[in-house]
């Protein structure tokens, strides 16, 4: 990646708004993505536990905005394939995160 699209890895690399060379989402935009469908489930499963299957942008974008973390904390988190994370949200509107990369149940 380095070699070929050096430019582009570091523009993405060092802005939330850069999009993937070839297509993609730019962080900002999965942010967005991400935090309206948070806020649908929350509304139609307020109080209820919901599963969610998806890839790991998605889950760090969920714990990041939980934790209020500046986008640059994505690239801190490591999830592992077949992970669990969880994220426990407050109907004042508080979120706290309970578990990150648990893999335990893949031993």
């Amino acid at each position: 990646m380095r070699e070929r699209y050096g430019a582009d890895l570091d523009a993405w690399l060092a802005s939330p708004k850069a999009a993937p060379t070839g297509g993609g989402e730019s962080f900002a935009t999965v942010s967005r993505r991400v935090s309206a469908a948070r806020d649908r489930l929350l509304t139609a499963y307020a109080g209820r536990t919901v599963l969610l299957v998806t890839h790991v942008t998605p889950v760090k974008t969920l714990v990041r905005l939980a934790l209020g973390a500046p986008p640059e904390s994505l690239f801190r988190m490591e999830l592992s394939a077949a992970s669990l994370s969880a994220v426990a949200y407050y109907g004042d509107g508080n979120a706290s995160v309970r578990l990150l990369n648990d893999t335990g149940h893949l031993r």
